[in-house]
C-alpha cells in the first residue's frame, strides 16, 4: 500500500506536531516525519509513505529523499503540493490502491477523481492499530451490508402486527 501524506495540510492537524509550527516549520516537518515513523511501525506490514511538503523557498533542495523510512518531497518553486500528489498518483500503476491523507478539498476532489482512497488525517493519529468503535455511519466500504430505510420500515411494520 502507498500512503501519499499532504505534509503541511496534516502538519496543521495532528495536535503533537502543529505545537512546534508557531516555533519552526522545520521542527514541525521533523516532528510530522517521527510521528509518521511512530505510526508505521505501529500498522506493520509492506507500508510505502510519502509526504510531500510546498517547497516555495530557494532553500529546499525539491529531490526526493528519504528520511528515517518515509520518502519526503519538497515541491519546485511555484509548483503546489496538491498538484504533485495527483501527479503522484497519474503514475501510480494502480491509483485505486493508493491513499491520500489529506483534508484539502482540492487535493481530496482531484485525487477521488483518479480512484485514490482519501483518507482524512485522522486516519494517521490512530497509533494502536485497533479497530475503532463503529461510529454509525455507513462508509462506502459498507454499502450493501445494512438495511436500507425501506426494509427497516417493513419490518417495523411486520413487529407491529405481531403483537
Amino acid at each position: 500500500m502507498h500512503i501519499i501524506i499532504d505534509g503541511y495540510n496534516a502538519a496543521h492537524k495532528i495536535p503533537t506536531v502543529a505545537a512546534f509550527i508557531s516555533e519552526s516549520l522545520e521542527k514541525a516537518r521533523n516532528r510530522l516525519i517521527d510521528h509518521l515513523v511512530s505510526w508505521k511501525s505501529q500498522k506493520g506490514g509492506n507500508v510505502k509513505i510519502t509526504v510531500v511538503f510546498d517547497g516555495k523557498r530557494e532553500e529546499f533542495f525539491c529531490m526526493p529523499t528519504t528520511i528515517k523510512g518515509i520518502r519526503v518531497i519538497y515541491t519546485n518553486t511555484g509548483e503546489e503540493a496538491d498538484d504533485r500528489i495527483a501527479d503522484m498518483l497519474r503514475m501510480e500503476k494502480d491509483p485505486a490502491s493508493a491513499v491520500v491523507v489529506s483534508e484539502d478539498n482540492k487535493v481530496a476532489n482531484s485525487c477521488r477523481a483518479l480512484k485514490a482512497n482519501i483518507r482524512p488525517v485522522s486516519f494517521l493519529m490512530d497509533q494502536g492499530g485497533k479497530k475503532k468503535r463503529p461510529s454509525g455511519r455507513i462508509s462506502d466500504g459498507d454499502a450493501g451490508k445494512h438495511l436500507t430505510a425501506a426494509q427497516i420500515a417493513q419490518i417495523n411494520k411486520e413487529m407491529m402486527m405481531r403483537r
